[in-house]
């Protein structure tokens, strides 16, 4: 059993940090606001694991409300289900109104499924128009080219031609078309050209303009030379004009050469201008001998020998063989020019060259070699070649098609439109996928509803005792077999909506299911059980409260029954359900009483406790009977058996009470009184019957017999209390007023 609960987590509500002192059946009164509910957390979040505990805390948990069936759910089983299954139902209308067909089309605001219909129809728009250019197109180019083509060219053709359309000059369809028509050359009857080869052009400058600027001295002085170069060219000019014959005369001035002359100009003239004369001659020679083999006559052109495709370019090369030639020979001859000119100006520098050296013939000769090995492979490879040129040539006039169509926007704004479709569709795939996981986790918790036909027929019988007010449930197939659902039936027999249902008739329902699933709960559970009422009753609940107090009291009849916790704002409800006769001494009463922060204070004593307007009934009838208030006593017996029957008319039927008339004194007392009963039949009292020639006790013998009739014997002597009623009897035989309630019945 709980004794006490830790506070401490709640330091901001309680002033007290621990609740002690609680025993089988504890009872808390304080109104709202004062941490009823607090309460009630800290015990379960100290004792869940320890304890079996089971709360009572209104309808929420306990009823749902289905209002497209017009049904509520009963159990918190079903309760969560229904509102999971709500909720689902409810995505699952959202998830639909986006992904089928409306029934009512807004083309202003189109949903999910409008959305790609409109766009697949935008792509299936498109993609037809490409489709009849690929017809029409093919069938074109089929009708103007049909070399290129063949009979049977269609769409399927064109569009494998379509990744290799290119544009082509009008020297490449020449060029093409020629291919088509040619034929083989017989390159074995070819001869191949061979370009000059000889030593780098560049080599031969550079030692030519060595020679040009080499200077030479003569060894001996000779005063009549002296250092003039045009006398030194003269002189040495002279010795290779005149013989070393005796009686040589020298042509300028007629006189005889001599020996002695002539060892002079040996002399004069060193070996250093022999070396340079022969430098000079060599570099000649090397010139006539480069001239004659570069000025050999060049093979012409012959565009029989070439195919079309590379005519143009093998005549290009021929040029420039031809051109290159004469560069050459230019080059060739100025140096040598220069030679000569050197020859005749040996005691003095000759400026260098400043001719550009040409190129030789070695990059001509690659490019002929290059060009004359494709011919070959085209020439040999013509039958390929010419299917390379035909799909050339229709993917030329292909590309034309696509110009003239447009076709790579039109291409271009198709991707555009079928991504975007494709897009929604991948969200509506998605939606639908979702659609389909929520009906599974729909089926799954409809699995998870529980059937209450048992509890509903028992809670059936108890709401039959409401009277006028009563209602019962009807049980109600849900979709997918779902389980626990109820319509409510008014007492004709009419359905009723259940958005009619008021606060205090769904706290009623869950009160009733509560308190059934309580009396079934499950044996297994070893644990020791706990049962808190958190406000049971609430204001709208004024017509029930009988019954609810009634069942209540019967679950406390059990010698067994569990730890009992009672919090309730309802000071008549307290006192009702509050054993009439408290033992305070034992514990078990609290008030709640708020300040800053909420007091719990134990009830020790009877005068620290709430009081009963049922008690102050059963005070007024002692009065007046103590003080032979006849009227007064018959009146308050009414009263007091009216309260009584509403507490207890669920359980007994006072009409089945009139077959013990036989076994009664006083029978037209007893059926007068026995009507007070009738709460909800709308009985009439009846207050004119005479009274006279009746005393108090035959009053209080029909009264004591109806509670007996009721099977209420220990209610009646337990608040008649005969024994304390003796000792009022003496009290006020000495004149002592003994109840505050004579003022009441004054």
């Amino acid at each position: 059993m709980i004794e006490r609960v830790d506070l401490t987590h709640y330091h901001y509500v309680f002033t007290e940090p621990e609740l002690s002192g609680l025993k089988q059946k504890n009872y808390f009164y304080g109104k709202n606001g004062t941490g009823k509910s607090s309460l009630v957390r800290a015990i379960k979040e100290q004792y869940e694991g320890e304890y079996a505990i089971q709360v009572f805390q209104g309808f929420d948990q306990l009823i749902g409300q289905n209002e497209n069936l017009n049904a509520i759910s009963l159990g918190e089983q079903n309760t969560e289900a229904l509102a999971l299954i709500e909720k689902i139902d409810q995505k699952i209308e959202e998830i639909k109104a986006e992904t089928e067909m409306p029934e009512h089309p807004d083309d202003n605001h189109p949903n999910l499924f409008l959305q790609v219909n409109a766009a697949k129809a935008i792509v299936n728009e498109q993609q037809q128009c490409l489709l009849n250019f690929w017809r029409k197109a093919a069938s074109a180019i089929k009708n103007d080219h049909l070399a290129l083509t063949g009979p049977n060219y269609n769409k399927n053709n064109l569009c494998n031609d379509i990744p290799k359309a290119k544009a082509l000059s009008d020297t490449e369809i020449i060029d093409y078309e020629s291919t088509i028509n040619a034929n083989p050359i017989d390159m074995s009857m070819i001869e191949k050209v061979v370009f000059p080869v000889f030593g780098a052009l560049s080599k031969i400058s550079e030692a030519t303009n060595e020679v040009l600027g080499t200077v030479v001295k003569p060894s001996k002085i000779l005063a009549e030379i002296d250092d003039s170069p045009e006398k030194q060219n003269f002189a040495r000019l002279g010795m290779q004009i005149h013989q070393r014959e005796t009686g040589e005369c020298c042509a300028f001035c007629g006189n005889e050469i001599s020996n002695a002359r002539w060892e002079d100009l040996d002399s004069y003239f060193s070996d250093e201008i022999k070396r340079l004369e022969k430098r000079i001659n060599d570099g000649k020679q090397r010139m006539d001998s480069l001239i004659q083999r570069v000025d050999v006559p060049m093979r012409f052109f012959d565009e029989k020998q070439w195919h079309r495709k590379y005519q143009r370019r093998a005549s290009e090369v021929f040029a420039e063989g031809t051109a290159q030639k004469e560069s050459i020979l230019n080059f060739l001859k100025g140096l040598k020019q220069q030679l000569i000119y050197k020859q005749s100006h040996l005691f003095e520098m000759v400026s260098p060259s400043d001719m550009t050296v040409p190129s030789d013939f070695t990059k001509i000769q690659e490019q002929y070699e290059e060009l004359f090995s494709q011919n070959k492979d085209f020439n040999d490879n013509l039958a390929k070649e010419r299917d390379s040129v035909i799909q050339a040539l229709r993917g030329h006039w292909v590309y034309q098609k696509l110009v003239d169509f447009n076709y790579d926007s039109k291409v271009k704004a198709l991707e555009v439109d079928k991504a975007e479709y494709e897009t929604k569709l991948n969200i509506l795939t998605t939606k639908r996928q979702e659609l389909q996981i929520q009906k599974a986790e729909r089926r799954e918790a409809v699995d998870q509803t529980k059937n209450e036909a048992a509890a509903a027929k028992a809670i059936n019988k108890l709401l039959y005792g409401l009277g006028d007010d009563s209602f019962e449930l009807r049980h109600t197939p849900g979709a997918e077999k779902q389980n626990g659902l109820y319509k409510i039936v008014d007492k004709s027999g009419k359905e009723r909506s259940i958005k009619t249902l008021s606060t205090g008739e769904k706290n009623i329902l869950a009160f009733l299911y509560f308190m059934y699933d309580l009396r079934n709960a499950d044996s297994f559970d070893a644990r020791e059980r706990v049962v808190i009422f958190d406000d049971p009753m609430n204001s709208n609940d004024d017509n029930c409260q009988y019954l609810i107090i009634a069942e209540i009291q019967h679950l406390l009849s059990d010698q067994n029954h569990p730890q009992f916790f009672l919090l309730t704002h309802n000071n008549h409800f307290y006192v009702q359900l509050r054993p009439n006769r408290p033992n305070y001494t034992n514990g078990g009463f609290f008030h709640l009483r708020h300040g800053d922060k909420t007091s719990i204070l134990p009830i020790t004593k009877p005068d620290q406790d709430l009081k009963t307007i049922y008690e102050d009934l059963w005070d007024e009838l002692k009065f007046a009977y103590l003080n032979d208030k006849i009227i007064f006593m018959w009146n308050n017996m009414r009263r007091i058996l009216e309260t009584y029957g509403k507490f207890n008319f669920g359980y007994v039927s006072p009409r089945n009470i009139e077959a013990k008339l036989d076994n009664v004194e006083d029978k037209v007392l007893f059926l007068a009184l026995l009507k007070s009963l009738h709460v909800n039949s709308h009985v009439g009292y009846e207050t004119d019957i005479d009274l006279s020639g009746r005393d108090k006790e035959q009053l209080l013998l029909a009264f004591r017999q109806v509670f007996e009739s009721l099977g209420a014997d220990s209610h009646y002597v337990a608040y008649w209390d005969e024994d304390n009623l003796i000792t009022h009897k003496h009290l006020i035989a000495f004149g002592v007023n003994t109840d505050a309630g004579m003022s009441k019945a004054k």
